[in-house]
């Protein structure tokens, strides 16, 4: 189902895969509070609860999928990058700087 979805600079669609046991008849709104307020709420929600971001969450769910050996042009089209090496530098940085940690705490 391509649902449209409202971004900071454009509209764009996206593919989102809903599991066939909902029905989208029976979809409602959770709110009645508008767009903005409820992402708000739900970065507020996120670091409050879970010390992390929304951004944070994104490249989570990239190394996860790199660890899996997705390729990169697939997890471009996912995340909707248009350019291959934001990807490679902001996981290749974060890989780094767990290693070096790894060496300094444990030698």
């Amino acid at each position: 189902m391509k649902v449209k979805l409202s971004k900071r600079r454009r509209e764009d669609y996206r593919l989102i895969i809903i599991p066939e046991v909902i029905d989208r008849d029976r979809c409602i709104p959770i709110c009645d509070i508008g767009e903005g307020k409820l992402i708000n709420r739900v970065k507020t929600f996120c670091r409050s609860k879970y010390r992390t971001n929304t951004h944070s969450l994104r490249y989570a769910f990239i190394t996860h999928l790199l660890k899996q050996n997705v390729n990169l042009s697939i997890i471009a089209k996912i995340t909707k990058h248009s350019r291959l090496d934001h990807i490679l530098t902001y996981t290749q940085e974060k890989e780094a700087e767990r290693i070096l940690r790894e060496e300094v705490e444990y030698g």
